[in-house]
């Protein structure tokens, strides 16, 4: 018998073997669970609307696995095979959420927690605030506002777009912050006077800016949620409750 024979019939087996191994490796089981966590719904000023029930929230982007929360907030997404999911908070009236890369491992539950951290979600009523004026003022912003009803928040949130080009387009601005303006009785001011700050433009230069209301739970408030979100194909953040409405005015940098 050939000496060489046994050991190219045991290399042969053990090739064999490693590359059965390795295949079912590569594969995760099927294994199926629930995904449980809680939404939250708000008005536009960022006040607690407490029945939060009517949260449609669907996996996508196949939209395969879906689920609408309980007057709690809470929602169970049924025998959901492991993987990883982006989820989507829609409800009618309000700016619809999402979350990204849900570590879905099958089997057991997986918990999206909501306890002393930020891993829950927030939605908004549709803004119907509008903005009539803006006045630049010792880099502070005041506004007037027009409201659909009598009730006036004590906190405004808007977002700033700014350019040195009038009429930019929004995907065009060359700098943006957001900042709150508080109710001063006849309108509503910059708490703070930064409006300019961090801007890169240089000093004189006419700037020009677009300002939008868009909804956020006051920061002393006792709960703490997702209210917006990074969408990775655009590499910019989305403010799902921001009025479409973009008043212009300029200033000269400080």
């Amino acid at each position: 018998m050939d000496p060489c024979k046994p050991l190219i019939i045991f290399s042969i087996l053990s090739i064999a073997l490693f590359s059965a191994c390795s295949e079912k490796d590569e594969f995760a089981p099927y294994l199926e669970g629930d995904i449980i966590g809680y939404a939250f719904c708000y008005d536009e000023y960022g006040n607690d609307l407490e029945d939060y029930s009517g949260i449609k929230v669907v996996t996508e982007p196949d939209r395969k696995y879906n689920a609408v929360t309980d007057k709690n907030g809470r929602y169970v997404l049924k025998h959901v095979l492991n993987g990883t999911y982006n989820l989507s908070f829609e409800k009618e009236g309000f700016g619809t959420m999402k979350m990204f890369g849900i570590q879905h491992l099958g089997g057991q539950p997986t918990i999206i927690s909501y306890h002393y951290n930020d891993d829950y979600v927030v939605i908004f009523k549709s803004i119907t605030t509008q903005i009539t004026a803006i006045h630049y003022q010792n880099d502070s912003l005041i506004a007037n506002l027009a409201f659909s009803g009598e009730y006036k928040p004590v906190t405004v949130y808007m977002r700033l777009l700014f350019s040195t080009i009038e009429n930019f387009d929004l995907q065009s601005a060359e700098a943006s912050k957001s900042t709150e303006l508080w109710n001063r009785g006849i309108n509503y001011q910059s708490y703070y006077s930064d409006v300019s700050k961090g801007l890169p433009f240089s000093p004189g230069e006419t700037v020009y800016c677009k300002a939008a209301i868009y909804s956020d739970i006051y920061y002393y408030s006792d709960v703490l949620g997702i209210s917006r979100y990074y969408d990775f194909e655009t590499r910019t953040i989305v403010y799902p409750n921001i009025s479409n409405e973009n008043y212009e005015f300029s200033f000269a940098m400080p």
